[in-house]
C-alpha cells in the first residue's frame, strides 16, 4: 500500500492488485476505481469490494 502521486487527488490510495486479498475486510459500502497499470488512465468504472476477486492482475485499484 502506498500514497499515490501528486497527478491524482491527494486523499486517494493506490492498492496493488497482489493486496486485492487485503482488501476483503474493508468496509461494505467503500467504493474503488479501477486503472489500468498498462495504460496509465482511469477505466471509468466502479466497483464494489466483493467484485475485486474478478479484477484481473495488473490492474492497479483506486481508493475513493
Amino acid at each position: 500500500m502506498k500514497n499515490v502521486t501528486r497527478s491524482t487527488l491527494p486523499d486517494r490510495i493506490v492498492f496493488e492488485s497482489e493486496s486485492f486479498k487485503n482488501l476483503r475486510n474493508a468496509p461494505s459500502g467503500l467504493f474503488l476505481q479501477v486503472w489500468k497499470s498498462d495504460m496509465g488512465g482511469f477505466t471509468g468504472e466502479f466497483s464494489e469490494i466483493s467484485y475485486l476477486p474478478q479484477i484481473e492482475m495488473g490492474s492497479v485499484v483506486v481508493c475513493r
